[in-house]
This record gives C-alpha cells, sequence and structure tokens, in this order.
C-alpha cells in the first residue's frame, strides 16, 4: 500500500533514482484483485452491484495513498506522515473490503438485508468522496495557516523522558489494575499518557543518534511491547492499534520506512486477537477474579483466550469471521434498515458531549460520563436491555448518519475532510522538528480510530495534547541555544497541496 508502506520523508522523495513514473504496482494489484473479487461475488440479482460499489470504495479509499505515492515517485515533496492517506486504507478496509472476501457479509454478528448493504456501501462512497472534498476545498483557506513547529533541547528531552516512563507505567498499572472513582481515574489515564510520550522521545532521539544505541534497543525490545501488553490488557484493541500507529508515525516522520509484510503481520494480529477480546471484556466485567493481577499476564491471557476461539473451520468459512470481526459495514447498513423506520434520528445528540471535552473530569467532578456506546448498543438492540457494561463503538461515519441521515454523512465526512486538512497543514510540515513529529504522531494516530464516535476520539486527543504540551515546553530550547540542523524552525510557507489527497 503505497502510501503506507513505501518509503516515506522529503528526503527520500527527492532522491533522482526514486523519480519513475507510471502507476504503482500495489495498485495495479489492488485494482486486479477487485475485478477477481467481482467476478467470485454473488449477492443475487438484488445485489448485482454490491461488488462493483464495494470495490469502488477499496479503490476511493486508496486513492490518496496512490497520489501520495506517484508524487514521490516523481520527485514532489511530500508530508512526512501519511496521515490521510493511512485514514483512507483503514476506511477501505471497515467498508469496501468486507463484500470482497465473502457473499454472508456480517459484522459485530448481525446480519443486514441486500438493499440495505447496497445503501451502505452507496453512502460510504459518498463519504468518503466528501471527505476528499472537504480536504481540498478547504486548501486555499489553510494555507495561511502556519505550521506548528515546536522545538526542544536534546539533553533535556532525554532527562524528561527518564522521567516520564517510569511515572507512565505506574499511571497506568494503576489505570488498568485499580477500580479509582471517575475523579482520579481521568487524572490518572492523563498520566499514564507520558508513557508514550516519554517512548517517543526515546526513538526519535535513537533514530537520529542521540542516545547511545543500547537505550535504544532497550525502548524497542522492552518498553515498546511492554507499553502495547499494558494497552492490551485492558481488552481495547483500538487501543493497541493507536499505540502502533504511533509508533509508526514516528518513523515515517523521521524519513523511515516500514515493509509492508509488517503491516499484514499486524492485521492478522489484531484480526486474531478480536477472537477473544469479546469474552475477555465479560471476565473483566463480570469474573475479574478470574484474571491475573499483573497487566502483562493479563495480556496473555486475553491471546490465550483468542487462539482458544479460532474456530476448526475450512478457509472459506474463516475469511468470513474474518470479515465480521473488522466490517463496519454491516452495523452501517443495520442501522440504515431501521433508521428512520423504526427508530428516529438522533439529531446531532451524541456531538452534544463535544463542548465538555476541553474540561478535564478533575476539574468537573460531576461532568456526565460519556456512555454513547452503551446508548447506541441499546438504541438498536445490538446488546441486551440488562446489560450495562458492554460498549459498542459508532464509528464516525455510521454517527453521521444514525443523527441527520444521508444529508449529515455528506456534510459530516465533508466537514472532516476539511478538518484533517488543517491538521495536516498545522502539524505535518515538510520541515517539521522532531517535537513536533511527536505532537502529530499523538494527534494523528487518535484520529485514525474511525470506528470510535468523534466526541470521544476528539476529547482523547484534546486531553492528551495538553499534556504533550506542557511536557514539551519543559524541554524546550533556550531561546539562545543552538538547533540541530536537522530540527529546523522555519515555518513551512505554501506547503499545502492541492490534489485528490493532496500531498498527503
Amino acid at each position: 500500500m503505497g502510501g503506507v508502506s513505501l518509503t516515506v520523508g522529503a528526503d527520500r522523495a527527492s532522491d533522482p533514482s526514486r523519480r519513475r513514473g507510471g502507476v504503482p504496482l500495489w495498485f495495479v494489484a489492488a485494482v486486479a484483485g477487485c475485478i477477481w473479487a467481482i467476478a467470485r461475488r454473488d449477492f443475487g440479482a438484488e445485489g448485482y452491484f454490491v461488488p462493483w460499489l464495494g470495490s469502488a470504495v477499496v479503490l476511493l479509499g486508496l486513492s490518496p495513498a496512490l497520489v501520495r505515492d506517484l508524487r514521490r515517485r516523481h520527485g514532489q515533496a511530500v508530508r512526512p506522515i501519511p496521515f490521510v492517506p493511512l485514514i483512507g486504507v483503514i476506511f477501505a478496509v471497515y467498508y469496501g473490503l468486507p463484500v470482497l472476501i465473502s457473499d454472508r457479509v456480517t459484522g459485530l454478528q448481525l446480519e443486514a438485508e441486500v438493499w440495505s448493504i447496497h445503501k451502505a456501501l452507496s453512502l460510504a462512497l459518498i463519504g468518503w468522496a466528501a471527505v476528499l472534498a472537504g480536504y481540498l476545498v478547504s486548501a486555499l483557506s489553510v494555507r495561511r495557516v502556519r505550521p506548528l513547529n515546536v522545538d526542544w533541547d536534546p539533553a533535556r528531552a532525554r532527562r524528561l523522558a527518564l522521567l516520564l516512563i517510569p511515572i507512565g507505567l505506574v499511571a497506568a498499572g494503576a489505570h488498568r489494575l485499580v477500580d479509582l472513582p471517575p475523579s482520579i481515574a481521568q487524572p490518572m489515564r492523563l498520566a499514564s499518557s507520558l508513557l508514550p510520550v516519554g517512548i517517543g522521545i526515546a526513538i526519535l532521539q535513537g533514530r537520529r543518534g542521540q542516545i547511545s544505541r543500547g537505550i535504544y534497543l532497550f525502548a524497542w525490545l522492552v518498553l515498546v511491547p511492554t507499553w502495547l501488553a499494558m494497552e492490551l490488557s485492558g481488552g481495547l484493541l483500538g487501543a493497541v492499534v493507536v499505540g502502533g500507529l504511533l509508533v509508526c508515525m514516528l518513523i515515517w516522520g523521521t524519513g523511515g520506512r516500514i515493509p509492508l509484510w509488517l503491516f499484514v503481520v499486524g492485521a492478522i494480529t489484531i484480526i486474531s486477537l478480536r477472537a477473544g477480546a469479546r469474552d475477555y471484556r465479560r471476565m473483566m466485567n463480570n469474573d475479574e477474579h478470574l484474571l491475573a493481577s499483573n497487566p502483562i499476564e493479563r495480556a496473555g491471557q486475553l491471546v490465550a483466550l483468542s487462539f482458544s476461539a479460532m474456530p476448526n473451520q475450512g478457509m472459506g468459512e474463516r475469511f468470513e469471521k474474518i470479515a465480521d470481526r473488522f466490517s463496519q459495514l454491516v452495523p452501517f447498513a443495520y442501522v440504515i434498515e431501521r433508521t428512520p423506520a423504526a427508530i428516529p434520528h438522533w439529531g446531532g445528540e451524541t456531538y452534544a458531549s463535544l463542548p465538555s471535552t476541553f474540561i478535564p473530569r478533575f476539574l468537573w467532578p460531576d461532568k456526565p460520563v460519556k456512555d454513547v456506546g452503551q446508548r447506541f448498543g441499546h438504541r438498536y438492540g445490538i446488546i441486551d436491555a440488562s446489560d450495562h457494561s458492554t460498549s459498542i463503538n459508532l464509528p464516525q461515519l455510521v454517527e453521521c448518519y444514525a443523527n441527520f441521515g444521508a444529508i449529515g454523512v455528506l456534510l459530516g465526512m465533508f466537514t472532516l475532510g476539511a478538518g484533517y486538512r488543517f491538521l495536516d497543514q498545522l502539524l505535518n510540515g515538510v520541515a517539521a522538528s522532531d517535537a513536533s513529529v511527536l505532537v502529530a504522531a499523538v494527534v494523528f494516530s487518535s484520529m485514525a480510530n474511525i470506528e470510535t464516535d468523534l466526541s470521544m476520539v476528539f476529547g482523547l486527543v484534546l486531553q492528551t495534547l495538553v499534556v504533550v504540551f506542557i511536557v514539551l515546553r519543559l524541554a524546550q530550547r533556550d531561546p539562545e541555544g543552538s538547533r540541530l540542523p536537522n530540527q529546523s524552525l522555519q515555518p513551512q510557507s505554501g506547503s499545502a497541496v492541492v490534489g485528490a489527497g493532496g500531498g498527503a
């Protein structure tokens, strides 16, 4: 997947040896795969166009990655972190790929009528087209936005990382294992976000040769696995994906590359873990005494549950199970079938908590608890009325439709695309310093969680950003200090690029 797995960075983009034209092989393979799938899929006469629409969603989702790869091949500068191409790939996998894998499409163990799947694919196609339109149309207005380019003193940042990592480890362990009141749990969760910040500083300085090789290897071989295992112990695989993406973005942001096979292995691993995640969360809610007291051991228990839950089935049935675990298409179609025929539109209710995301809970002890996942599950009968512990993700595309229908998809996704463009311009300049790369990785990795409602994602981003900026302020270089050559503070003016997916 060109914009995701191939070389990233302005330094490589300007390499004359890489300036070659033509459509990249990975996109040709994607087109061929879609044609092969169209010929094999059968959704009946009513669903004749379903695989065609699924292929259109996949290829349009890959279009920002294609544009990025073509720009890079022609020696044009591209943004360090492939933010929008990555979102496009995730969107294609969630909404287009399921109907190309199997004739029996499910999601969250739900099934939907063919007509509603057809409509969901049509709206998904419109939704992603609206994201790209919002990204492009907003280009002129955001050109005047000066990229945020913070800087740090390497020695101060190094000392700070040595302080943040143990604090973050302790806070993360307490947050995962101790049942804290909300007024304390929120500050503890924010303190746990110091762990990836400290690890991020170590990775960035290791890639710049500013710390010893031994410490750099320790960060990769011990700290990163420990952190991801602690995230996994919470039973929420989305947090593990966000953590993995943050690490990838640190590499991309410093001109590195990540092989495609590693993404394939990571995707298969996450999909496999989803087999036991539901049972694990049920144990957390009802039989926590069966779980280990150590977060690392808990992560091992989730892995064991996932392996035991893997069905002994043929390849075709296994593909159906895989599609069920990552598909957001059928839940979308399920909502379309019932809205507004049986269940009225929400009318913006799920966005009502957006203003309160600016206020941390320790400053507002009686702040209402966000329970969109519970309300969504109960409203549409996905979870039992007596179940007050299970939370169902409300994807942002589905959220737009559940609130305002098709017009909500068009306008909501257009606005989201404009927001992506603003963030790209603000945080993802070609000349970004290492500190700026860290900020961008924190924001973009969280924003990539498109299967969660907007207020939840936005709230976590805002609160984490406050912590990150306070940390970077402590590591800031003295005004009279000299800068390293690779940490320019010069703003990237006029760096926004107009194009399908933009130079993203």
